[in-house]
């Protein structure tokens, strides 16, 4: 496990890790093509080992610049190897069609895995944050 923050930036796009809340951010600055979607799954999966195993995996992903994602990179972003019994995601700042694409993300991801995602689109970075904590609060009260 890392105790420190760290970042790993592919073009514009950037995947931080914050330990403090052990929340990976996803910065998505552009259109976002296959190549790309690797990195970003690839990051995210090595961030998402940075925290206790049993705990879900907790995403705020900043949509305020976010481009078009290419049908290959939806295909690998919804992969769930690199997902917990439970993830939970929040999304801020995406425009309608991107909260659209988003939202029928979710539900292949649900439809074709065990993996159970709580998910959230809303407008600003504060109140994906406090989604995220009442998320966290509520699986720590749920923890033995």
């Amino acid at each position: 496990m890392s105790a420190k923050s760290e970042s790993t930036t592919f073009g514009r796009h950037e995947v931080r890790y914050e330990a403090d809340t052990a929340t990976i951010c996803v910065i998505q600055d552009g259109s976002l093509d296959k190549t790309e979607a690797i990195a970003m799954h690839e990051a995210i999966g090595r961030y998402a080992g940075y925290s206790n195993p049993a705990d879900p995996i907790y995403i705020l992903a900043d949509s305020r610049k976010a481009g078009s994602v290419n049908a290959e990179a939806r295909r690998i972003l919804a992969d769930t190897s690199v997902a917990r019994q439970t993830s939970c995601i929040a999304v801020f700042g995406a425009s309608f069609a991107t909260r659209v694409v988003f939202n029928l993300l979710m539900k292949a991801v649900s439809l074709s895995s065990s993996v159970k995602v709580s998910s959230i689109a809303v407008a600003s970075e504060a109140e994906a944050r406090a989604w995220l904590a009442e998320k966290r609060l509520a699986h720590s009260a749920r923890a033995p």
